[in-house]
């Protein structure tokens, strides 16, 4: 994730009960590499899975909003929370990761 690429970031939260958290995990899965892998507009496609089994999120990276407008939503699953991001910072080279354990669901990416 750079902000001098120009990419653009969306975030899809979909809910799910626990018991169907590692269907919908494969069902998005499909979804990147069947349909947006084949779009010219999309960089890359990540998939997380909260610890708690309440949520699923797909990370996709754009080129340009004209690829993100063009494509198709998904339709095969629960409504999902949607927003696209311009990234307006990152971490800078020199700082450190620092990743806990033991915590529900994702926290942090990393500290600036």
């Amino acid at each position: 994730m750079s902000k001098a690429n120009g990419l653009l970031a969306e975030f899809a939260i979909f809910p799910v009960e626990p018991d169907n958290q590692a269907n919908l995990v494969e069902k998005v899965i499909q979804n990147i590499e069947s349909v947006l892998k084949h779009n010219t507009g999309v960089v890359s496609g990540t998939v997380l899975r909260s610890r708690d089994g309440l949520r699923v999120t797909s990370y996709t990276q754009w080129a340009n909003q004209e690829s993100y407008v063009a494509t198709q939503p998904f339709t095969d699953f629960a409504v999902p929370d949607v927003h696209l991001f311009e990234i307006f910072a990152e971490e800078p080279e020199d700082s450190a990761l620092q990743l806990s354990s033991g915590m529900n669901g994702l926290i942090n990416f990393g500290i600036f």
